[in-house]
């Protein structure tokens, strides 16, 4: 679990490093489409499953991303920035991150983040 947290911190910051943070933190916010399907497929428990509602949900999201980052790729230029593809690889490892972890630790009582941090 720490390659993955460091891998994704580390594509964030490189996608800072080199896309606007607003565009950065638009396509990060993907990760819920991310952890929807390796949540459907690796599930940790019955709060796992895959619901209409849960797809309805993480659809309106992805849509309000696109619109968004369609526009700001009309107003900027027309090529895909770096930053954006860095931040999408951060957004699926950050999203691998959270499912593998919750099947590792299924209760927050059960773990002492200070040290799994440290």
């Amino acid at each position: 679990l720490c390659f993955q947290w460091f891998l994704g911190n580390y594509s964030y910051g490189i996608a800072l490093s080199d896309t606007e943070a607003g565009v950065v933190n638009m396509v990060s916010s993907t990760s819920g489409l991310f952890t929807l399907i390796l949540a459907a497929i690796f599930p940790a428990g019955e709060s796992d499953r895959f619901t209409l509602s849960k797809l309805c949900s993480v659809l309106i999201m992805v849509v309000g991303v696109v619109l968004v980052s369609i526009e700001d790729l009309t107003l900027e230029s027309s090529a895909l920035p770096v930053g954006v593809l860095w931040s999408l690889v951060g957004a699926v490892v950050y999203a691998m991150y959270m499912v593998f972890l919750r099947r590792k630790v299924p209760s927050e009582d059960r773990m002492d983040f200070t040290m799994f941090f440290g």
